[in-house]
C-alpha cells in the first residue's frame, strides 16, 4: 500500500475530547516494547539510568524488527512527545509547520506515521507503527505541539 498524505488542522479546529482517566491508553493489544517505553520513560527524575538502559536493550529487537520504524513508545521518548487517553502530543518548532508532511499507510495490519520536517540542513524523518488496532483519525496544530488522534 502506497503513503496517504494527511491534512494537519490548524488550532481553531479542536477534536472533541474523549480523554480517559488522564492515563496512558494501555490495553491487551499493546506491544511489551510500547509498554516497556511508556514505563521507561515516566521516571524523568531517572534520566541517567534511562540512558544506560537505553544503551543495555538497544541491540535487543524483536525478530523481524525494521529499525527504521520506531514503536510509538521510542518515538515519544526521542522527541519528547506523550501520550494521554486518545491523543498523542509532539512539540515541533513552529517555523516548520509550511513544509511539514504527514504520511499514514497500513502494512501487515498495522497503521505506520511517518512524519517529515524539513529543514535547511538536514530535518527529520521518522516512521513509527500505531499500536495494533488503531488509526490516525485526525491532525492538528496547538501552538507548538503537533497533536494527533487516534481511534482503535
Amino acid at each position: 500500500m502506497e503513503w496517504t498524505r494527511v491534512s494537519v488542522q490548524p488550532n481553531e479546529e479542536p477534536f472533541t475530547s474523549n480523554m480517559g482517566l488522564g492515563g496512558k491508553k494501555i490495553g491487551l493489544d499493546d506491544r511489551a516494547d510500547d509498554l516497556h517505553q511508556a514505563f521507561i520513560g515516566s521516571f524523568s527524575h531517572l534520566s541517567e539510568a534511562r540512558e544506560k538502559h537505553e544503551e543495555l536493550v538497544s541491540e535487543i529487537h524483536p525478530r523481524g524488527h525494521d529499525p527504521s520504524i520506531s514503536t510509538l513508545g521510542e518515538l515519544l521518548s526521542e522527541l519528547g512527545g506523550e501520550w494521554a487517553g486518545s491523543e498523542i502530543r509532539i512539540p515541533l518548532h513552529e517555523s516548520s509547520r509550511e513544509e511539514f508532511v504527514i504520511e499514514t499507510k497500513e502494512e501487515e495490519a498495522v497503521v505506520l506515521v511517518r512524519l517529515i520536517s524539513p529543514e535547511r540542513f538536514g530535518g527529520m524523518i521518522k516512521t513509527f507503527a500505531l499500536p495494533t488496532g488503531s488509526s490516525l483519525s485526525g491532525v492538528r496544530w496547538e501552538g507548538e505541539f503537533l497533536t494527533m488522534r487516534i481511534e482503535d
